[in-house]
């Protein structure tokens, strides 16, 4: 007597392969649906969290004196997180949806391809303090006490006094020069401070001063900053008060001249 096959017997590892393949099929399928959604996710959350900022950037180079013109800028989408980067940048008008500053005149120079800025319609202090440097003049700079005059503005006239060593404990404390007027104080000239007083004015503290004098005088006084016994001492005077009462002659004082070695008479000091 015959026995009849069991059925599905002979085709049961084809069908666990065919189980196997399924299965990674499905594993497949679910990876890339996890994959998707967390795409999903990313996207939605840079959506949520901002966008892009408008800015704008030159077709061509444009020089001081230059008119900005809409075919001279092309708007450029960067992302927003880098809008500090950007912060200087000129940005779009929302009543006219073009850039603002259109119709200005540059006041600095701009290469092509460069971002425009609103420092490009505004003046280089330190190009115009070096432009007020008188001829056989010379800028230069003093370290001082900060902490003394913090008020101490660009363009105030102040005198300027320095400690030095004495035969006793105390040093000996000397004005150096009178009725001077200060350019910069550390990185801030005449030129910002003036422009200041339209609105908030913004102090800052200093270390240094800038001030305008002969080059023999610029000799004379890096000397006299290595023998002081401290930075430079500033007092202020008032704004119409010319007088030099410790040194009439103007210029350096001679007695500061003599400690370093120098005959006040030959610089006419």
């Amino acid at each position: 007597m015959s026995q009849s096959p069991t059925p599905g017997v002979p085709g049961a590892p084809a069908q666990s392969q065919n189980s196997t393949r399924l299965v990674v099929i499905a594993l497949i399928v679910a990876l890339a649906a996890v994959i998707l959604v967390n795409i999903y996710i990313e996207v939605a959350r840079s959506q949520a969290a901002g966008g892009s900022i408008i800015v704008y950037r030159v077709n061509r180079s444009l020089e001081p004196g230059d008119e900005i013109a809409g075919r001279d800028l092309e708007a450029v989408e960067v992302p927003d997180k880098f809008e500090d980067t950007f912060d200087r940048a000129v940005r779009r008008n929302p009543d006219t949806g073009n850039a603002e500053k259109i119709g200005e005149t540059l006041m600095r120079p701009i290469d092509e391809n460069d971002v425009l800025t609103y420092d490009h319609f505004i003046d280089d202090p330190q190009d115009k303090l070096i432009s007020k440097i008188e001829p056989g003049k010379r800028l230069i700079a003093l370290p001082v006490e900060a902490k003394i005059l913090p008020s101490v503005r660009p363009g105030m006239k102040v005198d300027i006094e320095a400690p030095f060593a004495g035969g006793g404990k105390a040093p000996e404390v000397l004005t150096v020069m009178e009725n001077v007027q200060v350019l910069a104080t550390g990185q801030r000239t005449i030129i910002e401070e003036q422009r200041e007083e339209d609105g908030s004015r913004r102090r800052t503290n200093f270390d240094t001063i800038s001030i305008q004098v002969t080059p023999e005088q610029a000799t004379q006084l890096s000397r006299i900053q290595k023998i002081t016994t401290g930075p430079f001492e500033l007092h202020i005077r008032p704004a119409d008060d010319e007088s030099r009462p410790k040194i009439p002659g103007g210029g350096i004082n001679p007695d500061v001249l003599q400690k370093i070695g120098e005959d006040p008479a030959e610089f006419g000091s």
